[in-house]
């Protein structure tokens, strides 16, 4: 999990987003280790509103992560 503080809020407090990653699927036959499914990027803003945004990504890589941040969890855009 990841923690963003990203700015303050109209009642002086920090507003937090907490992103993280997981991937949805199951195993084929129940058998080792390899999961198909798709990954999904969420995040929340822990304030009483909790405003949030769930994405299906077709990799976690820094560049794919970064744009996410960036867009989503940046001042005023969840």
């Amino acid at each position: 999990m990841f923690k963003l503080v990203r700015g303050v809020g109209s009642n002086g407090q920090s507003i937090v987003v907490e992103i993280d990653e997981s991937k949805f699927g199951k195993r084929k036959y129940n058998k080792g280790k390899r999961v198909d499914g798709v990954w999904v990027v969420g995040g929340v803003e822990r304030t009483p509103e909790r405003k949030m945004f769930l994405l299906t990504v077709p990799n976690r890589n820094q560049n794919t992560l970064k744009l996410i941040i960036d867009t989503f969890a940046k001042d005023g855009n969840i």
